[in-house]
């Protein structure tokens, strides 16, 4: 889901527990670092910008984007990354998934800005092709998120604790 319905279920006691990046109410919940992530921009391998080094945002003007839907931290992170450059963003397509993104990039509708995560095998076989763009990678992290004035069940204070301790054995 993204970034606004989650906060959205955390608010109405529908969610005990969330993984984000963005938070868009922080004076209502409680946040914890959990881990670094990094966005990158990919296209599929017969993208003309593919091996051009050093690409600026400007080569970028013109490309199609496909970004997930209002709403998604993704999203409204690279907005306004290309909003401070003084750069719009044409987008393409509105998807639901990253998984929707990475078919559509692979289908050649497109170029997107995903998680090195979300793309590592796509980039490991060869149909996606990371960018060398200035500026990226972009350096996010992921939080941990609950509302403070809820307290938590012993299942999500189980999950919490063992993903603070995967974090730890990952550093």
């Amino acid at each position: 889901a993204n970034r606004r319905s989650i906060e959205e279920h955390l608010l109405t006691y529908q969610v005990d527990l969330a993984i984000l990046s963005l938070i868009e109410r922080q004076e209502r919940f409680v946040v914890e670092f959990l881990m670094p992530y990094e966005l990158l921009i990919v296209a599929p391998a017969s993208h003309r910008l593919v091996g051009r080094p050093a690409l600026t945002l400007h080569d970028l003007q013109q490309e199609t984007f496909l970004l997930r839907e209002q709403g998604s931290g993704t999203r409204l992170g690279i907005e306004q990354y290309f909003a401070q450059a003084s750069m719009s963003l044409q987008t393409g397509l509105e998807l639901g998934s990253i998984e929707a993104i990475k078919e559509g990039v692979t289908a050649g509708l497109g170029i997107a800005v995903l998680s090195r995560e979300s793309v590592a095998l796509e980039v490991a076989n060869g149909n996606l092709v990371i960018l060398d763009v200035q500026g990226f990678p972009l350096k996010r992290q992921w939080n941990i998120v609950h509302l403070k004035d809820r307290r938590l069940s012993r299942t999500a204070v189980a999950l919490r604790q063992l993903l603070l301790h995967s974090r730890i054995g990952s550093s």
